[in-house]
């Protein structure tokens, strides 16, 4: 099963806010190939980006490099862009993040 993750539970996971478990559980399933884990190129810019508050920078580095070892990186192409800029929904980053996860099983 594919599975794309949404920045918000890789930051629970981080960040160790209230769903962290949850999250965790996700995580290892993807580790140990339950699941196939997908994730956004802006999504790794993101959680560097909103976590730079709270953690630090060895941490998230090593966060972002499990990430890259366990996860598919999704990046859009130059038509994808353009499809997003017409969707009627105005946040351009969730109608990127929404078009590159339409070929998956699962949004977590």
């Amino acid at each position: 099963m594919k599975i794309f993750l949404d920045t918000n539970i890789l930051l629970d996971l981080l960040l160790d806010r209230k769903n962290s478990y949850e999250a965790s559980i996700i995580l290892n399933s993807i580790d140990l190939g339950l699941f196939e884990g997908y994730i956004s190129d802006i999504t790794l810019v993101n959680v560097d980006y909103i976590a730079e508050k709270q953690k630090k920078e060895d941490e998230i580095k090593e966060f972002l490099i499990l990430l890259l070892e366990t996860m598919e990186i999704c990046t859009p192409d130059t038509n994808l862009i353009y499809e997003a800029l017409n969707l009627e929904n105005k946040d351009f980053e969730d109608n990127i993040q929404y078009l590159l996860a339409k070929n998956v099983d699962a949004i977590v």
